[in-house]
């Protein structure tokens, strides 16, 4: 019969060799699927994943902050952190000097990218901020909530936001149901909006005036995601 004790010491000595093999590898390393080159992330990405306009930077949602990275290496850069809730969307300024962030605290936090700190505040939802997408000019933000569709209309519309004031510009008003996504064309003077469940319809909006221009039909089902040519 073998010595428990012995065999107590080979298996500690296997656990600390393993250890010391362990620290000595990049975690973020392990398992990578085919052409993948690293692992980025601590937590849960509670929404969306952006880079700045230059390519460097790569901002990361998560349920405690925004995590930025240097996109080239991976490596850490910082988390900015002040939103009470979990952050669930995130959008560089045109010239990536600008950080938006929307979380279900309900706010809209706008982050100077150099010293990543909290240059402004928007607070004028019931809901969570579901989404928020600069204007090419960067002059302009758009924003979706995502609340109770039974218990509040706010979350059918888009709101449109001065970035420099934080005043709020316009409620864009037609969706019959949840707004789900939206997105700017590259000359800024149309949003796109999606919504779900019984009004799965694309809308093209006058961003000067606030008007619809025209709904466009056929979807079946929710929009996640738009973008223009």
């Amino acid at each position: 019969m073998k010595n428990p004790r012995l065999l107590n010491v080979a298996l500690l000595l296997v656990c600390v060799l393993f250890a010391q093999d362990s620290r000595a590898q990049d975690h973020t390393l392990w398992g990578l699927p085919e052409g993948a080159i690293a692992r980025i992330g601590k937590g849960r990405i509670s929404g969306n994943i952006a880079y700045s306009p230059d390519g460097t930077l790569l901002a990361v949602t998560s349920t405690i902050g925004i995590w930025l990275y240097d996109a080239p290496t991976g490596a850490e850069i910082a988390l900015l952190t002040g939103h009470g809730g979990a952050v669930l969307s995130v959008d560089f300024s045109p010239d990536g000097r600008t950080l938006v962030s929307g979380s279900s605290d309900e706010m809209i936090r706008l982050w100077d990218v150099e010293s990543r700190r909290q240059k402004a505040t928007i607070e004028d939802y019931e809901e969570q901020v579901h989404s928020v997408v600069f204007s090419p000019d960067g002059k302009t933000l758009a924003s979706i909530s995502s609340g109770d569709i039974s218990s509040s209309t706010t979350e059918r519309t888009i709101r449109l936001w001065d970035v420099e004031s934080g005043q709020h510009k316009a409620t864009l008003e037609g969706h019959l149901d949840r707004v789900t996504a939206v997105a700017f064309s590259p000359d800024g003077k149309t949003l796109a909006s999606g919504a779900s469940w019984d009004d799965y319809w694309i809308r093209l909006w006058d961003v000067e005036s606030g008007q619809l221009k025209t709904t466009l039909k056929g979807h079946t089902d929710t929009t996640t995601a738009l973008a223009f040519s």
